[in-house]
């Protein structure tokens, strides 16, 4: 995604708020503080606290489950890994039915 300085502007769930300031106003709009040194900080709103969490909470989990894929390259190295045509066709179509609202 493209950002820039005009068009529709982006809405945030966090806050830039200058230390000092006790209003609250959004970054650029901060009174300048008595501290020159002051530094901005960033205060999230509750919904993003949560997504970083959950995010957090994925990255935890591996993209492969090693253990299948163990379990079935052992099966197809021994010859004995079998596909069953009818069930792939019966997953192809449930597919097909559940996504049909991205083809309309």
């Amino acid at each position: 995604m493209k950002i820039s300085d005009h068009g529709t502007p982006i809405k945030f769930e966090a806050i830039s708020i200058k230390s000092g300031d006790a209003s609250g106003s959004p970054a650029g709009h901060a009174r300048d503080s008595a501290d020159p040194s002051g530094t901005d900080r960033v205060v999230l709103s509750p919904r993003a606290r949560e997504h970083l969490e959950a995010r957090k909470a994925l990255n935890t989990i591996p993209d492969i489950d090693r253990t299948k894929v163990d379990e079935v390259s052992a099966a197809v190295a021994q010859g004995v890994y079998r596909v069953d045509p009818h069930q792939v066709a019966d997953h192809m179509v449930n597919a097909m039915i559940s996504n049909a609202s991205l083809f309309v």
